[in-house]
């Protein structure tokens, strides 16, 4: 297929048998969407078109990705590579390319790598958005630096550790490690203070105290639910100050203590444990919302006034 030299600002190709797109020169598409189609490989002829701002190729066959097929796409700020069968990707490029002062999010999930050099991106300073997720990723990096990046998602990989102890990466804001094998959290997580929410949902954690994030006093949601856990203990004045939600359901806790919480206002998320014991009486006020439903106990309420109103009945649970 050859798209011709028109005044195209958009350009969205689904589903098709398409083996091979020639791009002639264009200065005015900006969008480019290929879509289910049979591409092995970013067609070479990217470089003619450098008006481009989003490219998208998503559901093809592409293997390998040589960043430096973009080298010159200065106004380039979103590539997303989503569900190919990608098991590399490289940047051969030798000299300063222009895609580096310009690209903000990379994605990439949905993919076959196994490992990635996060070194590569800190040539990126703009990047803000990085998502590995949905990969077969086994090891990470263990020295990484990067001034921009806010996003990372590693979920659903294979990573069994995550040493972050030698990652330098001041304005993470969110991180997901979500659907891993961890059975720890990763290792010097509370380098990261502007966290503002971590996932570390679906893997294999069998204890948690909130000591373990001591001095993330930015984070504001944390996702804990689908491990193994059980025991959480939350009582502690090493608490993170901002935290909102905590979401522990889908474990194996039969207890919990919530006498004691130092911050404004938290709502505690206990669906599908198996708490047969819980001091509704004793739990601190600062637990402004509560859900218990699918325990063999079940005091949930979901404001402080139904607390306060005595409408909260911890019946047995009907699970």
């Amino acid at each position: 297929m050859k798209v011709p030299n028109a005044i195209l600002h958009s350009l969205l190709i689904l589903s098709t048998r398409l083996h091979f797109i020639s791009l002639v020169e264009n200065q005015s598409l900006s969008d480019l969407t290929i879509s289910s189609a049979k591409l092995t490989r970013v067609p070479p002829t990217i470089k003619n078109v450098l008006a481009l701002r989003n490219v998208t190729f998503m559901i093809c066959k592409i293997r390998t990705v040589d960043l430096a097929d973009f080298c010159d796409h200065s106004l380039l700020v979103k590539l997303d590579l989503n569900s190919n069968h990608i098991r590399y990707v490289v940047n051969t490029a030798t000299r300063h390319c222009s895609l580096y002062d310009s690209l903000k999010s990379l994605l990439l999930y949905s993919n076959l790598l196994t490992t990635i050099n996060l070194n590569m991106f800190s040539a990126f300073p703009q990047l803000s958005y990085l998502t590995l997720r949905n990969n077969k990723i086994k090891t990470l990096t263990h020295t990484f630096g990067h001034s921009a990046l806010e996003n990372i998602n590693l979920g659903i990989n294979g990573l069994e550790e995550a040493n972050l102890c030698d990652w330098s990466v001041p304005n993470l804001s969110r991180l997901s490690f979500r659907r891993n094998q961890l059975t720890n959290l990763p290792s010097c997580i509370t380098i990261f203070t502007n966290l503002t929410v971590l996932s570390v949902a679906g893997n294999g954690l069998a204890n948690f105290s909130i000591e373990s994030l001591a001095g993330l006093d930015k984070l504001q949601e944390l996702e804990l639910e689908m491990n193994s856990l059980t025991s959480a203990v939350l009582t502690s004045d090493l608490f993170p100050k901002d935290l909102q939600t905590i979401d522990l359901s889908m474990n194996n806790l039969t207890e919990i203590d919530l006498s004691y919480i130092p911050v404004h206002s938290l709502r505690v998320i206990l669906q599908s444990n198996a708490i047969e014991r819980f001091d509704l009486n004793n739990t601190s006020p600062n637990v402004t919302t509560l859900e218990m439903a699918y325990n063999p106990i079940d005091c949930s309420f979901s404001t402080p006034l139904e607390r306060a109103m005595k409408h909260v009945d911890c019946g047995k649970n009907r699970i």
